[in-house]
């Protein structure tokens, strides 16, 4: 699975992992808070009236940042998945698709939600709020207005990426 050469990546210091919700599911929403950092240097289709910034953070803390444009009032979440151009896996469940695997990780699925070991935990941060909360509903569901961002974290515990730069 391949990553645009535009795609930004950052080491973050947060560590941990992802919440052993189903990420398909609706999951219960907590607020948490984190600071972004400088200003993001390309978007895809930059020249578009809107944007939206898609965010994954692996297991060993890597962060991979792409951002979107899009002249739409809205992006699909699984639009902004696939334009973003990095690579990810998915597996159909009775509610629809789960993402299994994202930009390599983990590089084999053997189980998406596995009973012990990391899974992909879904977050969404809406306009420049400053804050994740945990996404209420499978990512092909969500819709993104400008400036919102959808997050991925990649662990054990329930733990959002670290904001976008916007």
């Amino acid at each position: 699975m391949g990553i645009l050469p535009r795609a930004t990546r950052r080491k973050s210091f947060l560590r941990g992992g992802p919440p052993r919700a189903l990420v398909l599911l609706a999951g219960t929403s907590a607020l948490l808070f984190s600071t972004p950092a400088s200003p993001l240097a390309s978007c895809l289709n930059g020249g578009a009236a809107n944007k939206a910034y898609l965010l994954i953070q692996h297991l060993n803390g890597a962060v991979v940042e792409q951002c979107v444009g899009f002249d739409a009032a809205q992006l699909a979440g699984d639009d902004l998945m696939r334009q973003s151009g990095i690579g990810y896996e998915t597996q159909r469940f009775r509610d629809g698709l789960a993402i299994c695997s994202i930009d390599g990780e983990p590089p084999k699925v053997a189980e998406c939600f596995p009973a012990h070991g990391p899974w992909w935990s879904m977050w969404v941060s809406t306009g420049r709020t400053g804050r994740w909360d945990r996404a209420n509903d499978g990512y092909t569901r969500i819709a993104l207005g400008n400036g919102d961002a959808l997050g991925w974290h990649y662990g054990d515990e329930e733990s959002p990426p670290p904001l976008p730069r916007r």
